[in-house]
């Protein structure tokens, strides 16, 4: 029989290495579609470089950015990528997960 103990400790194990897995796997996407939208703006400021400025450009983007939820997000000011996934968001993503999956019998 398991103790109790053995079963706390291996539950958070369980939690910790699938926060890990979720945010890794998200944090790769997340730096993919940073660099895209990265070279998108380069290159629309290079097209359109005699009637934009650089500035305005990115205070649109942020704009955008953030009212879309996108989990992207540029600084203009900081020239700094922010990700909003987080190693707590991949916590709770794996807590849920176990709490949501039931015991399923296939016949």
């Amino acid at each position: 029989m398991i103790k109790l103990s053995h079963f706390i400790i291996g539950y958070l194990i369980f939690l910790l290495f699938g926060a890990l897995i979720f945010y890794e796997l998200n944090t790769v996407e997340e730096k993919k579609r940073h660099i895209y939208v990265n070279n998108q703006i380069k290159q629309f400021i290079n097209r359109n470089n005699k009637c934009l400025k650089e500035h305005d450009l990115y205070s649109y983007v942020d704009y955008f950015l953030d009212k879309s939820h996108t989990g992207l997000w540029h600084s203009s000011l900081s020239k700094a990528n922010i990700t909003k996934w987080t190693f707590g968001q991949g916590l709770f993503f794996v807590t849920s997960l176990i709490t949501t999956v039931g015991k399923i019998r296939f016949i």
